[in-house]
């Protein structure tokens, strides 16, 4: 199992800039992961997340206690190390669920690029020069 600290890691997505790997990546995590049915690759990485995520407050918690440092501090030493554990086990989860999807969404998302909005353009009433009365007295 390889480990993918970036998404410039993953080779279906390694030839995309890093605003395009992003964009691909959070599509097909919304769509293939987050919108799909219940699957047991979201289930697995959640619990996986979890179990992660606690070992890693565990291990942040030693770590403050062996320096000892006040209560507070070792409370966000052991949240930060557990949001990280969280994060990392989940992700590394969803990119091997993904990959299969990756270069279909990057093709989606090179047939129809995002397009500028127009311009807002004002109300008729202002456009003509009209001038407005503000309500409840205000000057």
């Amino acid at each position: 199992m390889n480990i993918y600290w970036s998404l410039r890691g993953v080779p279906e997505l390694a030839q995309l800039s890093r605003r395009e790997r992003r964009r691909v990546h959070h599509a097909c995590l919304q769509r293939h992961f987050f919108d799909a049915v219940f699957s047991w690759h979201a289930a697995l990485a959640l619990f996986g997340g979890i179990i992660c995520g606690v070992l890693l407050a565990e291990i942040g918690r030693w770590l403050s206690i062996g320096l000892g440092v006040g209560e507070t501090v070792a409370r966000c030493v052991e949240a930060a190390f557990a949001t990280a554990g969280f994060l990392f086990a989940f992700r590394q989860a969803a990119v091997l669920h993904l990959r299969p999807f990756y270069a279909s969404c990057a093709q989606e998302h090179r047939k129809d690029p995002v397009q500028p909005t127009a311009p807002h353009e004002p109300p008729p009433s202002v456009a003509a020069g009209s001038s407005t009365v503000r309500e409840g007295g205000g000057r």
